[in-house]
């Protein structure tokens, strides 16, 4: 057992560790022991559950006519039971009302109807032997009955009021008090007495202050309830003295050895709690330091400690071996945090100081807006005490910080953290601004070795291109000689055959016959040749080398060749497209290059880059490569649409941070995409968002 409960109440055991409330413990167990009905009341934290277990409970039972029981409405778990409910399952769960529950009595004969009636249920106990104890009636933290629908509350408050009253028997009794009557000489004359008797017991209310105004809600059926009431005042400075110091040196089985604080050390921390007499204390916040204070004599198993209190060596406590009392807080927060095994600390943190404290208050948070953080992290914290759990008004259940003590500590924790997180994010963007920049010099290298590669074996194909062009063009050459050499010996053979002619009048007819096959001759050696030199010029074209093309297609011109063509006018726009084309070509090929590496790679700076540049591209109008362009365009495109969707996606999320922390990264992507395709819809859509 600790010798201080920390931010638990004081429980009936540990009433020889409860110090500083002697006179309120005297006055209100004196209040509790003439009076019927008693309201207790005072801020939270003041300690008046600590008061009634350790205090009242004990100084009243040393009358042997007192039972106790205690009744909660709410204990932390998702119950669907109604007060009523947890009313008569508490009571019969009493020793004295098990013993008497299968006794038979005038309640079990005559309302056996209303058994489940809160009369019923303590004028039975009453009539079955336990006639000589009164029962008292603790409701702790009365004000948990508010959160249940109202027509819960109206069923407790209406049989609650049956058993208060002392000048009247319940509503329901006289649906069988003519019956009692009509068999009274047959009835054993005692319980006849009893059943006119008040029931015997007294009812505690313990709520508090700021929730008194509630109460009114019962006034209708209990009008007095806040006619007896007595306040709990927060420990004067005498009395807080008692509860740190009693308790620390008290011999006794305790998880502790005995320890002792020094007049100097009591004052230090009343002090500090108290802002130097500026406030007053709250009982949880003192048994909270106290008891992580009391951790330091509590021996390990590994025979270690871990420390809270600076140099101490003994078992006195000095004012300057206290340690600073916000890290205390810090550990007893850091603790419960760790306890948790459902969940990260960096989730659980993020919870408790981002949503359930607001502006440096205490938020009540309904379950609904706690899905994100796992139901056994709840419950694990709720056991540590550091949030509480209670029914609220709309028939769920609240998350809210266990106390406004902890706030200062937990919102330096938040601070912390906040700037723990701007320095990653700021690291993390300095390592990727170093990553980008690596990358890019990387890229840069690497496309600038590349072009170098590309344009040597542009040169070394062109040079290969050029002497292939002169050996066609020699090639050609001398086939056109051996042509007119054939033409030649033709025309010798016309020649020839002039002279037979003149020779031979006779024979004209066949002289003109061998002129016309000379002259057919002719024509077909030149029909050949222009084919051939087409031929060879139309090749070189398609193979794109067109310097060569134009000299065959200008020789056809030149040597009156073109006649000889199918289509002659097609031969001279060939000389000027080969023109245009071949000066063109090297500006063409690099600008191509250079679109397609940027298209594979795939940024989108790089996109928007190619882009740009297969628009050039096509105002160029190089029709040799027309398909291949073609084909770019379609791989750029298909790249464009997967990186806008995903650039889309992430300009939804950094628009979904808070405080527009990531709005400039955003704006920013949005100018890009605007540049690469300002007709998309969702790219609109985005730009009136941001606007």
């Amino acid at each position: 057992m600790r010798r201080y409960p920390g931010p638990i109440a004081f429980s009936t055991d540990q009433e020889k560790l409860f110090f500083g409330r002697d006179d309120d413990i005297k006055e209100l167990s004196e209040l509790i022991f003439v009076e019927r009905k008693v309201l207790l009341y005072s801020k939270s934290g003041y300690g008046k559950s600590s008061l009634l277990n350790a205090g009242v409970e004990p100084r009243l039972k040393e009358n042997k006519g007192f039972e106790f029981v205690k009744i909660r409405f709410y204990d932390g778990s998702n119950s669907t039971l109604t007060p009523n409910d947890r009313f008569l399952t508490t009571v019969k769960q009493n020793a004295d009302f098990v013993k008497t529950e299968n006794q038979r009595t005038l309640i079990d004969i005559y309302a056996k109807d209303y058994l489940n009636e809160y009369w019923s249920v303590f004028k039975k106990n009453q009539m079955a032997g336990n006639d000589n104890k009164t029962y008292i009636l603790i409701f702790d933290q009365f004000e948990e009955l508010f959160s249940y629908p109202t027509e819960q509350i109206n069923e407790f408050k209406n049989r609650l009021a049956d058993i208060l009253s002392v000048n009247r028997p319940p509503h329901f009794f006289t649906t069988f008090e003519e019956e009692i009557f009509r068999d009274k000489r047959s009835i054993d004359n005692t319980q006849l007495d009893q059943l006119y008797q008040p029931v015997n017991i007294k009812v505690v209310f313990s709520i508090r202050s700021d929730r008194l105004s509630e109460l009114n809600v019962l006034a209708d059926k209990i009008p007095d309830i806040q006619k007896v009431f007595y306040e709990l005042k927060p420990l004067s400075d005498e009395q807080l003295r008692d509860a740190v110091k009693i308790p620390a040196n008290k011999p006794g089985k305790y998880d502790s050895t005995p320890f002792t604080f020094t007049p100097e050390a009591i004052d230090k921390i009343i002090s500090a709690l108290t802002l130097e007499g500026e406030k007053t204390v709250s009982t949880t916040t003192l048994q909270i330091i106290c008891q992580r204070i009391e951790g330091d004599f509590i021996p390990k198993e590994d025979g270690g400690k871990d420390f809270i209190l600076k140099n101490n060596t003994d078992n006195i406590i000095e004012a300057e071996e206290l340690p600073d009392f916000k890290d205390i807080f810090l550990d007893f927060y850091n603790c419960a945090v760790t306890r948790v095994k459902t969940d990260t600390p960096e989730t659980v943190r993020k919870f408790i100081e981002d949503e359930l404290i607001k502006e440096g208050r205490r938020i009540s948070l309904d379950q609904a807006l706690c899905n994100h953080v796992r139901k056994d992290t709840l419950e694990t914290l709720v056991n540590t005490k550091l949030i509480n759990v209670e029914r609220n008004s709309v028939g769920s259940f609240s998350y809210e910080l266990g106390h406004d003590t902890f706030i200062p500590s937990i919102n330096e924790m938040k601070d912390q953290r906040i700037k723990d997180e701007e320095d990653k994010r700021i690291e993390a963007e300095r390592q990727e601004e170093l990553r980008i920049a690596k990358e890019k010099a990387k890229k840069e290298r690497i496309e600038h070795e590349k072009e170098a590669r590309q344009q040597a074996e542009l040169l070394t194909l062109e040079q290969a291109r050029a002497a292939e062009a002169e050996r066609a063009a020699h090639l050609a050459g001398e086939n056109y000689k051996n042509q007119l050499v054939a033409a030649s010996k033709q025309r010798k053979l016309m020649y020839l055959a002039m002279i037979v002619a003149l020779i031979a009048i006779a024979t004209a007819g066949s002289t003109v016959f061998l002129g016309i096959i000379a002259k057919n001759n002719m024509n077909k050696a030149k029909g050949n040749l222009s084919k051939y030199l087409e031929t060879d010029a139309n090749k070189l074209y398609n193979e794109e080398n067109f310097k060569a093309a134009r000299s065959g297609y200008e020789r056809l011109r030149d040597e009156d060749l073109l006649k000889y063509t199918d289509k002659p006018d097609s031969v001279l726009k060939q000389i000027e497209h080969c023109f245009h084309n071949d000066s063109i070509k090297p500006l063409f090929d690099l600008k191509f290059i250079l679109a397609d590496s940027l298209t594979n790679v795939n940024t989108l700076d790089d996109l928007i880059t190619a882009n740009g540049l297969i628009n050039e591209l096509e105002k160029m109008n190089y029709k040799p490569a027309k398909d291949k362009l073609e084909t770019l365009r379609t791989d750029h495109s298909e790249k464009a649409k997967m990186k806008v969707a995903n650039t889309i996606i992430r300009i939804n999320e950094y628009l979904a941070f808070p405080d527009n922390l990531y709005f400039p990264e955003a704006k920013n992507m949005l100018l890009k995409l605007q540049k690469l395709d300002s007709t998309d819809q969702r790219i609109i859509d985005l730009r009136k968002r941001v606007q």
